[in-house]
């Protein structure tokens, strides 16, 4: 009996190290990739050298709270490839691991230790980040090897309006790592999460994207990610402001009176207002007040008297890009002189910006208005003959006023005109101030007050008596009221234009008793 029973004992160590030696090599890894044909079964594909004592395979998948969960189950020795139904590859990365199951046919079966991590599934954040200004999606997705190089990824485009997809092969060169998480709970291991900018997005369509990893090993083995589709729409615009009218005020300054929508506003970061003198070429640029609160504006940092102007408005859309709107208005500029025969000879642009109905030229003599003429539209030069006015030699003002279809909106005034004849002044050569004339002056029957000067000088140089009063002479007295001795005087007179030209006449004048 005992010799049995030390025969079986050696049978049992026998079959015991057979069966270790026939122990297979751990699975490799060679492919873990969200399914073509479902986007959310993982196919998992590894490789095994071939031995008669394999009987399956176990699939583990790594879980955040208890670690590897066996997840499936292979009882085909020659199969080397599982889909996981349930895996979760939409919302985190899949990590999986492979054991062999081996022994005899009627035997124990033994478990082979896991293979290495070697990759995770690819996972394509489902917030892709739609830029409508730049018209750029951003994407980003965790790193395919855990342990190794991957040379690129492949970014496969489709969107709803096209045919066929489109293939962008990036090299990791030309990613950006934005972040990175642990990997397998392992703090010290972190995955990378890449970013790539996909640019050229047509607004109003559809994009589907997912991302293939090219691994170094070789290019038939690659990792695909899931799918994630992001819209595209096209970001709305405001409408340009509209200028109704542009009006040169008694001032000389510019007013530009507009419209726009609180819609339009919302969809705005700011507004502008550019001025030229010969359109395209921007004269003055103005970035305004935003939110404006009121719908006019007022130029001064110009010159009415001598130039016409174009504006118009432009909105600044919250892409930054500016939304002007494309017709220009433009002020009135008259222009004018007058001869030696009391003729005022007048011209003028006409308004633009919208058509004029009616044009009224009006005339301003010692503070009063009057209509003086009605044109047509087209109309842009005029002839006043002043000569029979009682009053000619006082100055004139001159302005026009354009009327659209609508009057009470569509009204702009040009600038004021100041026609003023110039008459050398006559100067005395003596004057006795107790005589009939005993004033001395320039003799003139108007004035123009704008820098006029008249200085008596003694033969010494100094100034005796002066005034800035056209309506003012001297009386050949100083400054305590005496009269001066009989001698020769110098005097100066400055005085203005009506073309706003300064004119200076000087001489002498004998005082006489």
């Amino acid at each position: 009996m005992k010799v049995f029973k030390y025969v079986g004992c050696f049978l049992l160590i026998l079959f015991n190290i057979n069966i270790l030696a026939m122990i297979p090599e751990r699975p490799v890894l060679e492919e873990i990739s969200v399914s073509y044909f479902s986007d959310i079964n993982v196919r998992v594909k590894w490789s095994q050298q071939d031995a008669d004592n394999i009987r399956g395979f176990i699939i583990y998948r790594w879980d955040q709270i208890i670690g590897y969960d066996s997840v499936g189950f292979v009882g085909i020795p020659q199969l080397r490839i599982w889909d996981d139904p349930n895996a979760p590859s939409g919302s985190e990365r899949c990590i999986y691991r492979i054991s062999t199951l081996y022994g005899e046919v009627f035997g124990e079966t033994f478990e082979t230790p896991m293979s290495d991590e070697r990759f995770q599934s690819i996972l394509l954040n489902q917030n892709i980040d739609y830029d409508p200004c730049k018209l750029e999606n951003t994407l980003q997705w965790t790193e395919y090897q855990i342990d190794g190089q991957v040379d690129s990824y492949r970014v496969w485009v489709r969107t709803d309006q096209s045919v066929g997809v489109q293939v962008l092969d990036v090299p990791i060169t030309e990613l950006t790592v934005v972040d990175s998480v642990s990997t397998w709970g392992n703090t010290s291991h972190r995955t990378k999460i890449y970013s790539y900018t996909h640019s050229g997005i047509e607004p109003d369509r559809v994009y589907t994207y997912y991302v293939e990893a090219i691994t170094d090993t070789s290019p038939t083995y690659t990792g695909r990610s899931n799918t994630v589709s992001k819209n595209a729409p096209a970001y709305l615009q405001p409408q340009p402001p509209h200028i109704t009218r542009v009006t040169v005020d008694e001032a000389d300054y510019v007013w530009i009176f507009y419209e726009t929508t609180t819609t339009d506003l919302i969809l705005s970061e700011g507004i502008n207002l550019n001025r030229y003198v010969e359109p395209p070429a921007i004269d003055s640029h103005y970035i305004l007040d935003f939110p404006p609160t009121e719908n006019r504006i007022n130029d001064t940092e110009l010159n009415t008297q001598t130039t016409s102007y174009y504006y118009n408005l432009e909105l600044i859309d919250n892409c930054s890009n500016p939304v002007a709107e494309s017709n220009l208005h433009r002020t009135i500029l008259l222009e004018g002189d007058i001869d030696a025969g009391f003729i005022v000879s007048l011209n003028w642009n006409e308004y633009k910006g919208w058509p004029v109905m009616e044009q009224k030229l009006y005339r301003k003599q010692a503070g009063d208005s009057i209509l003086l003429v009605t044109f047509s539209p087209g109309v842009t030069d005029y002839l006043d003959d002043i000569s029979a006015l009682p009053n000619r030699e006082a100055r004139f003002e001159y302005y026009l006023v354009a009327e659209g279809d609508d009057p009470g909106i569509q009204t702009s005034r040009s600038n004021t005109l100041k026609i003023q004849p110039d008459f050398e002044p006559f100067m005395p050569n003596a004057f006795n101030p107790n005589g009939v004339n005993n004033i001395f002056k320039p003799i003139i029957s108007f004035y123009n007050t704008d820098g006029y000067l008249f200085q008596i000088y003694d033969r010494w140089g100094a100034v005796v008596w002066e005034t800035a009063d056209p309506t003012e002479g001297w009386d050949g007295k100083n400054a305590n009221g005496e009269l001066f001795p009989v001698g020769t005087f110098v005097f100066l007179l400055k005085y203005t234009s009506s073309a706003g030209l300064e004119s200076t006449k000087q001489g002498t004048v004998t005082l006489v008793y």
